[in-house]
């Protein structure tokens, strides 16, 4: 006689999961996330520096303003103490101070011109194959620092004094002609090697570069982006001679605005290598 077995126990159901415990916190040391979303804005930043760096140094040392057309010697009509017609002449005289007494005794060179451009340099070549002169006076309020560069290597190269004085006495003619040279005339100024100050104080008025008239073609918004080329310009400047603190200190002063130099400023940057 068999007997039906009784069923066995069941065994007891698994336990529910107990809920997570929190995950540690990351250590200090882990490398850094260098997925594309997190990398690709530095590398566009970088890589927008470095086309505005060699864009600065690579430019062609003309750069013409407002998109005037550039110019052969057959363009420019120059005859000695006549106006040009592209807001640049030459006239010939000496250089003195406010009052015309104490004045250079050999006669000199005076280049005036509206805006230096890569046309300011081609009269001042026609003036010097008609009648050399050793020293040429600057006065101008300034002009594309491109062209400036472009008429410092010319200077440089045929050894001519540059000089800054406070006015000038033209050939046949009576009265002193008062000078100033400002913004990228001092640059051009600085540049020479030899620089004679006349007068107490001759006018040199310094400011930083006007990026966007430099670079019509760039949309210059960002300050880091004028850091750049100023760093670029500045390096092409150096190579010219001029001296690093000379630089900054022309710089120092925004685009907008203009300081005109001191005594004390002139001296301090040993502006001048010979005085009147």
């Amino acid at each position: 006689m068999t007997f039906p077995q009784s069923p066995s126990p069941q065994s007891p159901s698994p336990q529910s999961p107990s809920p997570q415990s929190p995950s540690p916190p990351p250590e200090p040391n882990q490398p850094p996330d260098l997925s594309v979303r997190n990398v690709l804005p530095a590398v566009l930043v970088a890589l927008v520096g470095v086309l505005l760096v060699s864009y600065a140094l690579m430019a062609p040392i003309r750069i013409l303003p407002y998109g005037e057309s550039a110019a052969s010697e057959d363009d420019v009509e120059f005859s000695v103490s006549t106006n040009s017609g592209t807001g640049n002449r030459v006239d010939y005289g000496v250089a003195c101070d406010r009052s015309g007494v104490r004045c250079t005794q050999k006669s000199v060179a005076l280049l005036s011109s509206a805006y230096m451009s890569d046309i300011s340099l081609l009269v001042l070549q026609r003036a010097y194959q008609r009648r050399p002169f050793e020293t040429l006076c600057l006065n101008s309020p300034g002009g594309s620092v491109f062209a400036t560069i472009d008429m410092a290597k010319w200077v440089q190269a045929q050894g001519i004094q540059l000089c800054a004085a406070e006015g000038f006495v033209v050939e046949h003619r009576t009265g002193v002609l008062p000078l100033g040279c400002y913004s990228s005339c001092a640059i051009l100024f600085a540049a020479s090697e030899r620089r004679l100050g006349v007068g107490a104080l001759p006018v040199i008025g310094v400011h930083d570069v006007y990026y966007q008239q430099e670079f019509p073609r760039l949309n210059i918004t960002a300050l880091a982006e004028c850091d750049l080329l100023s760093l670029a310009i500045s390096y092409r400047l150096r190579r010219l001679g001029i001296p690093w603190e000379t630089l900054s200190f022309f710089f120092a002063t925004p685009s907008s605005d203009m300081y005109e130099l001191t005594p004390t400023d002139i001296d301090h940057l040993q502006l001048f290598t010979q005085r009147i």
